[in-house]
């Protein structure tokens, strides 16, 4: 009996423990302005409700993501700005565009007048993408072939899902590389004068998009 009163309260301390590492600490901010800081639960990209705690042994409450105009967490050093945008997909062909997500979770991790580059998960029910502004980090908790690009220029709302499938969305992936360029030559000419040479020689969306930036002000 003492064997298994002790069982049961290691049982209970492990699954307390892997509940208290969904809750990454942060803030939320609500349309009007007000911010709360405390803990986040791990949420998806749709996520149409966020579990929010003031501490981690505090009463969790659910508040709805259309109230929240920003969540922010904080993993280790590095902070994370989650926005909800609609995300549109490019197919290849410049001005068609669908609606993938209404409202979603993305992450900035470019900023500029010219444009802005976002991470976010393209598969729904599942955890939103870590970025940092040097770049991709991982999902909170899932693996990094489920990124997807989205870029955005500054005077519209939604984000233009620019990724390839299949796990090709990478920007050492030449393929890629020749979408992403030829989808923003059709929005600068200056941009579409840079060869394809000079392109590949970008190491990363940030370096991309800042090429962008400099070429196309």
């Amino acid at each position: 009996m003492k064997i298994l009163a002790t069982f049961v309260i290691t049982l209970f301390s492990i699954l307390s423990l892997t509940s208290q590492k969904e809750f990454k600490k942060g803030y939320i901010q609500y349309k009007e302005g007000d911010q709360r800081f405390g803990y986040i639960k791990e949420f998806n990209c749709d996520a149409e409700k966020i579990i929010f705690r003031t501490g981690l042994e505090k009463d969790k409450e659910k508040i709805k993501s259309s109230d929240l105009e920003e969540i922010c967490l904080i993993v280790e050093s590095d902070t994370f700005y989650f926005r909800k945008h609609e995300i549109v997909r490019y197919n290849g062909k410049k001005t068609k565009f669908k609606t993938y997500f209404k409202s979603a979770w993305a992450s900035p991790v470019f900023i500029s007048d010219e444009i802005e580059g976002f991470y976010y998960n393209f598969k729904a029910q599942q955890s939103v993408a870590l970025t940092t502004p040097s770049g991709f980090i991982g999902f909170i908790p899932f693996s990094r072939s489920k990124a997807a690009y989205g870029i955005r220029f500054p005077e519209d709302f939604e984000i233009i899902d620019i990724s390839m499938r299949r796990g090709r969305s990478k920007l050492n992936k030449k393929k890629f590389r020749k979408r992403l360029k030829e989808y923003l030559d059709h929005h600068c000419k200056s941009f579409e004068s840079i060869s394809i040479d000079k392109i590949n020689e970008l190491q990363t969306f940030d370096d991309f998009l800042g090429k962008y930036s400099e070429v196309c002000r």
